[in-house]
């Protein structure tokens, strides 16, 4: 009977725990979908059902959409999504927007009106810009990532300090991939918005 060496041994206890760290990742976003849609009940039921939110006081909207969803706007853009087709849709995008978008407020013949635009540093050609680099970036920093997949018959006949120097480089790249597509997410969030907003 053949025994485990303990370089072996070390490789299956290294293939373990990733497992278990992609079954935890897993799990986790999967609770928090789960979180948002019941935060999304909630605001619909105690905030949006029956226009209730029409009737409440400034600071009691701001905190009780503070309290439902764990972010913290303003009334005017509270009010202004809330008169958006599909304002839950138009919540998430806002949340994910603030970087590039802003609500202001206009007075139209002695009627205060909320409208929303791009902030005045991201001009369309700043935007284009943040697209670009992101997607280059997102390109770069995924392919780094899998690189070592080219090599992997060498990398697995290795010790385990090659499997961990693997995984660091994963992570390190992949994180960096993420950051991209994540950015890349907010800005088309915001471009989302625009279409029912004033691009000025």
């Amino acid at each position: 009977m053949d025994i485990i060496s303990l370089e072996s041994t070390g490789k299956l206890i290294a293939l373990i725990a990733s497992l278990f760290a992609t079954f935890k990742a897993f799990n986790e976003l999967t609770s928090r979908k789960t979180d948002k849609l019941r935060s999304d009940f909630d605001f619909a039921e105690k905030i949006i059902a029956d226009n209730k939110w029409k009737n409440m006081h400034d600071f009691l909207l701001e905190r009780g959409y503070w309290a439902l969803s764990g972010t913290q706007l303003k009334a005017t853009e509270i009010r202004f999504l809330l008169t958006s087709k599909n304002p839950l849709s138009k919540f998430q995008d806002y949340k994910k927007a603030t970087r590039y978008v802003e609500c202001y407020e206009v007075d139209e013949e002695g009627v205060k009106k909320t409208k929303i635009r791009f902030k005045i540093y991201f001009n369309e050609k700043k935007r284009k810009n943040v697209k670009w680099v992101n997607l280059i970036g997102y390109v770069f920093y995924a392919s780094l990532a899998f690189l070592p997949i080219i090599f992997v018959s060498n990398i697995t006949d290795k010790s385990l300090s090659s499997l961990l120097v693997v995984f660091i480089w994963l992570s390190s790249f992949g994180f960096m991939a993420f950051l991209c597509l994540q950015e890349y997410s907010h800005l088309n969030a915001a471009n989302r918005l625009m279409g029912e907003g004033d691009d000025s």
